[in-house]
């Protein structure tokens, strides 16, 4: 019976530090879940990429998914966002952060965007061992 009263208890804080926007046990409620159409775009708007992104898992402080994707065209310095593989990242109030390559030291695209009803935009970054070598605009609209 203590268990109970115990688990109620604490259940009851759960919710309370939920309702609050800064609160680190809990998800943002615009976090995002699921499958997103993905299209990059070079710094003269042109498309050079083109495919999915799923998120499979969130907690209070990792996003883990998966990503395919392929070229359009014949982009250059477009960096490793090509093919396809694991992404982790990072969701923070109306923010977030991906890396699509997690496992490679340098040779690393970044996705640093802004949540939005319809999914996630902003830019995309292919940083090497010399720094950020390229960048331009993506968009990932939830499917």
């Amino acid at each position: 019976m203590q268990f109970q009263i115990r688990f109620l208890l604490l259940l009851a804080v759960l919710l309370a530090a939920c309702s609050r926007d800064k609160s680190p046990i809990c998800p943002p409620a615009d976090a995002p879940m699921g499958t997103y159409s993905y299209a990059s775009y070079d710094t003269t708007e042109h498309m050079v990429a083109r495919g999915w992104l799923t998120i499979d898992s969130f907690d209070s402080l990792r996003i883990a998914g998966e990503w395919h994707i392929s070229k359009v065209g014949d982009p250059h310095e477009i960096g490793m966002q090509i093919g396809e593989g694991e992404l982790v990242g990072a969701v923070q109030q109306s923010s977030i952060w991906i890396n699509l390559n997690p496992d490679w030291v340098d040779n690393n695209v970044w996705l640093d965007g802004v949540l939005s009803d319809h999914g996630f935009e902003g830019t995309w970054t292919w940083a090497t061992i010399a720094g950020p070598t390229s960048s331009g605009r993506f968009a990932a609209i939830k499917r």
